[in-house]
């Protein structure tokens, strides 16, 4: 099913016909009239034939392509910010698995179009044909995936990294990149701060070797590996590089939400103490809520979405921010999720303190989230919402994005996937069985 939206483009590879994607392109060509676009992709097979059709189509137009290959999909917006790039397109459907790919876009900023840019694409698009100019421009593609060493370089300088510290320390990880577009540049980059690296799943020329998205339930491999090799920890990816998960030295998989915990904790140690921002979304841990408290930082809540995040991150002056879902957004690097940037600041933060994994997570305030998913096929979250709330009487609802109902000590949220048929609901509490019980009551309604 093919699904549009604020993530942008997702949808089964032959839905994803040469015919439409030229459509996608001659309509971001009108709408942003570019010169000169970054184009990447993630390791999808059919990535291949979509950027060539890309490519052709761009070029059609006069507009000069920058082909980065398989590069993580941070790259792609780093290199259109930093190297001046009027946009960018990358190829990926991120997590969701083999049969999906689809297009995200990028603006000059290096940021993802936002919800109104994307929704005037998407209307654009529903004019247009999928024929190329008769009068064919010729506009040129330059070839190269070795762009990526800027990122890794961008990230490695980073002022808050103390990379004799992160060598010192002599950390053994475990990297599992699902054989996605990260496979080559993560683990480059920890072998550079002085890590011994063992790989599982990085090699582009094989499919995903579990499923995509870098829950708990899917790193058994990491996890027992960790455990084999007696590393201190193990990072786990998702297709596109955009999300970290984290594997502690116990060889157990502590739940991708701790990432962006790791990141705020160790941004806001560095800096006086005061009123600094944090922006994460609807969906994230009360974590960052305790973590952000010890050092009288305000947390302030997005809609879910990677854009909603950096857009009000930018209204706010946030110093650091993320997704629950394992993404990291570090302005000081640029305004987008990026697992490079959420590993080095992890390796940082252990270093700093001389700590475990295990340790720091031992140390953190008890919390229990769970997920799920429920086809949405014939749900009206509207209409029935008024009846979980009358049930659950929560004290506080919040509607921007789908619902979530807080209390002082649990919540759940309940949204419409934006790439997928499905409803998520998400619930937190300090016992496994209340959340059980948030969600468990919400599935009545849904139904």
């Amino acid at each position: 099913m093919l699904k549009e939206g604020i993530s942008g483009i997702r949808g089964y590879e032959a839905e994803l016909s040469s015919g439409l994607i030229t459509k996608y392109v001659k309509a971001f060509f009108k709408l942003v009239n570019p010169k000169k676009v970054v184009v990447g992709r993630d390791s999808r097979k059919s990535g291949e034939r979509i950027v060539e059709n890309i490519n052709k189509a761009l070029r059609s137009f006069g507009v000069t392509v920058l082909d980065i290959g398989i590069n993580p999909t941070p790259t792609v917006q780093v290199t259109t910010e930093k190297m001046g790039y009027d946009a960018g397109i990358i190829v990926t459907a991120s997590h969701n698995p083999l049969p999906w790919n689809g297009l995200k876009f990028v603006d000059a900023s290096g940021t993802f179009f936002n919800r109104e840019k994307m929704s005037k694409l998407l209307e654009i698009k529903e004019d247009m044909d999928d024929s190329l100019p008769d009068a064919f421009k010729e506009g040129g593609v330059i070839y190269n995936p070795e762009i990526a060493d800027e990122h890794k370089k961008m990230v490695k300088n980073l002022r808050i990294v103390d990379r004799e510290l992160i060598s010192r320390r002599g950390f053994r990880v475990v990297v599992d990149a699902v054989n996605g577009a990260c496979s080559k540049l993560l683990p480059d980059l920890l072998e550079e701060l002085g890590c011994e690296v063992v790989k599982i799943n990085c090699d582009f020329s094989k499919p995903f070797s579990r499923t995509p998205e870098p829950l708990p339930e899917n790193l058994e491999d990491l996890e027992r590996s960790v455990k084999e090799e007696k590393a201190d920890i193990g990072f786990a990816v998702d297709p596109d590089g955009d999300r970290l998960a984290i594997v502690s030295d116990e060889g157990k998989a502590i739940g991708e939400e701790y990432t962006v915990v790791f990141a705020i904790d160790l941004v806001l140690s560095g800096l006086a103490k005061g009123k600094k921002k944090v922006v994460v979304n609807l969906s994230t841990t009360k974590l960052v809520d305790d973590v952000a408290e010890r050092y009288g930082a305000e947390v302030i809540r997005a809609p879910v979405g990677e854009i909603n995040v950096v857009d009000k991150m930018r209204e706010t002056g946030a110093v650091i921010g993320g997704e629950g879902n394992g993404g990291v957004i570090y302005p000081e690097a640029h305004y987008g999720r990026d697992s490079l940037v959420g590993a080095v600041l992890t390796l940082q933060l252990l270093a700093e303190r001389n700590i475990s994994v295990g340790q720091y997570v031992n140390s953190m305030p008890k919390y229990v989230m769970l997920k799920q998913r429920v086809e949405s096929a014939g749900v009206d979250l509207d209409r029935v919402i008024s009846k979980i709330v009358d049930d659950l009487t929560p004290e506080h609802v919040d509607s921007r994005d789908g619902f979530k109902l807080s209390w002082s000590n649990r919540w759940v949220h309940i949204r419409p996937s934006n790439t997928e048929p499905i409803v998520r609901i998400y619930s937190e509490a300090k016992e496994r069985s209340i959340a059980q019980q948030l969600i468990d009551r919400v599935k009545t309604f849904l139904s």
